[in-house]
């Protein structure tokens, strides 16, 4: 069963394994062969647990809780990392901010989409009253489309992190969520807004924030701002 949920060709599927032994057979378990040819560094760690099913299971969970945490924190440097190279380079494969963000993201633009875990915006989903067409805006609500003189009429919204976990796949991007923990991390938040991206190919973003005849409405009983075009 391990080889045909962790191996495929031969090579293992996933990036580390982490075994639990019941004490009682630990002996016997030493000496199967597991995962065949399976490089070692593929097992992080081996624990021995008092019990077997549902209860050995969530205290093999518990005791590794610790090596998990390591695990992820040390993924998250390494995209933060991979994204602040990007930045540092000739700067047209990255972008941050809201509106830059989906932008590039409703273009396709994104190869990889990077948000803070804690990042406090909310995603909203309005309606054209008078074609009772339907959109959704990030952070950016119009009211009034000066084009065409129709209203928006707001029906709804959801945390802007909890949207993109449902929908990211849609946009052929990988979403990777970090902390603001790490070095990189507290950047990333405090210097980029906690939402950016790595693009695949070099995209020229005119807007850098907001459109220059846009008129910002601040709310004072939101800490989102809204965007009146």
């Amino acid at each position: 069963m391990a080889r045909q949920c962790f191996i495929t060709d031969g090579k293992a599927n996933v990036t580390g394994v982490i075994l639990a032994t019941v004490e009682s057979f630990i002996n016997g378990i030493q000496q199967l062969d597991i995962f065949g040819s399976c490089v070692p560094e593929t097992i992080l760690r081996h624990v021995v647990i008092s019990y077997d099913g549902e209860d050995g299971f969530n205290q093999a969970i518990d005791s590794t809780i610790e090596l998990r945490d390591d695990i992820k924190f040390i993924h998250e440097k390494k995209v933060l990392a991979r994204y602040f190279n990007e930045v540092f380079k000739d700067g047209s494969h990255y972008c941050f901010g809201v509106y830059d963000t989906f932008k590039a993201l409703d273009m396709g633009s994104i190869e990889t989409l990077i948000i803070w875990e804690n990042v406090d915006v909310n995603h909203y989903f309005l309606r054209q009253r008078q074609v009772q067409e339907i959109k959704t805006e990030s952070s950016c609500v119009v009211h009034q489309d000066k084009q065409t003189d129709f209203e928006w009429e707001h029906i709804e919204e959801m945390p802007l992190l909890e949207w993109l976990v449902k929908n990211h796949k849609k946009f052929d991007t990988t979403l990777e969520i970090v902390t603001d923990k790490s070095q990189e991390g507290s950047q990333f938040v405090h210097d980029f807004d906690g939402i950016g991206g790595i693009l695949r190919c070099k995209t020229t973003l005119q807007n850098a924030n907001i459109e220059k005849d846009a008129e910002v409405i601040n709310y004072s009983d939101s800490d989102d701002i809204f965007f009146h075009n």
